[in-house]
């Protein structure tokens, strides 16, 4: 099924012991679904995997979100192969820029059909290809993370895959009893529910530090 927001939130308020919504009101139940959406997207990259065939920036090394006009985008995931109109091209390979930099000195200025591409992921909204081409439209296929447009009213559908309807309701509990924590055990059920939240996208802290381990190595062309 595809979740609507409002069945998120009712989800929510049964746990929350308010399913008149007294308390939580309706524009604010919505602002919390759509923040959940960006908060699981954020934090679980491939939650918004999206693919793209954005036009190159020609004879340039760095290709960003903004120069490839992918506007929603917040972290480049791979990038597959040249495209040729529509039809996909020969592939590109992740490279090691220790590598490059050793080997290839002048591949920052270095035209042709590009063969690798290089990212780190302290500047998510950017990668950098080699070679890189001089002119024409050039095209490549790309696999980026990028957060669903806000539901405008909570009749909207959830703007994820089913899987990460559990994860937002979490979300939405944290994000309501953030909101007073003048009451009673507020503060402790803000922070169960954020825990919550975190497991359910596989993001306890042995998983972050597996996560940060990999991405090492990847950098490091391994």
């Amino acid at each position: 099924m595809s979740f609507t927001g409002q069945q998120i939130i009712d989800r929510a308020l049964t746990k929350a012991n308010d399913e008149s919504a007294a308390y939580w009101a309706a524009a604010e139940s919505l602002r919390n679904v759509n923040d959940a959406q960006r908060a699981i997207v954020r934090l679980l990259h491939k939650a918004g995997a999206t693919a793209g065939q954005p036009t190159l920036v020609n004879a340039s090394s760095r290709q960003t979100m903004s120069g490839l006009s992918l506007t929603r985008g917040i972290a480049f995931l791979d990038v597959v192969c040249n495209v040729s109109g529509s039809t996909r091209g020969t592939p590109i390979r992740r490279g090691s820029r220790a590598w490059l930099d050793d080997e290839v000195p002048a591949w920052h200025n270095t035209a042709g059909t590009p063969e690798y591409w290089v990212a780190d992921e302290r500047d998510p909204l950017a990668f950098y290809i080699y070679p890189q081409p001089a002119s024409g439209t050039n095209k490549l296929e790309v696999i980026y993370a990028a957060p669903p447009a806000d539901l405008g009213s909570l009749a909207g559908t959830f703007g994820l895959d089913d899987i990460y309807a559990e994860s937002a309701e979490w979300f939405v509990l944290f994000a309501m009893f953030s909101k007073d924590i003048t009451k009673l055990k507020s503060a402790q059920y803000a922070a169960q529910y954020w825990g919550l939240f975190k497991e359910s996208l596989g993001l306890g802290d042995a998983a972050i530090g597996r996560a940060k381990a990999e991405g090492q190595a990847k950098e490091q062309g391994a």
